[in-house]
């Protein structure tokens, strides 16, 4: 179960704020995946600290508040995991830019996830004010007036902040075209 996303990343603020809060969310989560069968749970906040919509809640505490949701997730993940002799997924969804890494701990988080998903496919869209390609593997060296990303300026952000490379799941674009049936 993915629970965020960009429109629905509002509240995280204040589900990871205080021990109730997390304890709350983690409590829900927890019961919404086994009630319906889930194997594990992705979180998706668009994002911590800054960014994302501007109607989202957020707080310089973010930073460590998101670790520590995150550890108490993966504690009543794990409680429950040995009541039903299964082990649960904890994932997220994370920021591929070095805002993203300069606003969660990476080194902390990793031990509570399983994997992390980069989103290293969507680096340029329409909020763009300039074309340019969905998600480059490399940077370039052309004079484009568009700021520069990568997918592997993403991936060697995370990697650097200590970050490990087996948790490490890279997003790759995926074009959408309709398909027109005839008859």
């Amino acid at each position: 179960m993915s629970v965020g996303g960009w429109n629905w990343s509002g509240r995280f603020s204040d589900a990871a704020l205080t021990d109730a809060s997390r304890n709350a969310f983690a409590d829900s989560a927890v019961d919404f995946i086994t009630k319906y069968g889930f194997d594990g749970i992705d979180l998706d906040w668009e994002y911590p600290v800054s960014g994302g919509l501007t109607t989202n809640t957020r707080r310089p505490d973010d930073k460590q508040n998101f670790t520590l949701l995150l550890q108490k997730i993966r504690e009543k993940l794990d409680a429950r995991g040995a009541m039903d002799q299964k082990h649960y997924l904890l994932t997220i969804a994370g920021g591929a830019d070095a805002s993203y890494v300069k606003n969660v701990e990476m080194a902390k988080l990793a031990q509570y996830l399983d994997y992390a998903n980069i989103m290293t496919y969507d680096l340029h869209g329409t909020w763009d004010p300039y074309t340019d390609l969905l998600a480059p593997l490399y940077n370039n060296n052309d004079s484009s007036p568009q700021y520069k990303a990568s997918v592997d300026s993403g991936v060697t952000a995370w990697l650097n902040a200590s970050f490990p490379a087996d948790k490490l799941v890279m997003g790759i674009p995926v074009l959408w075209v309709p398909l027109l049936f005839r008859e």
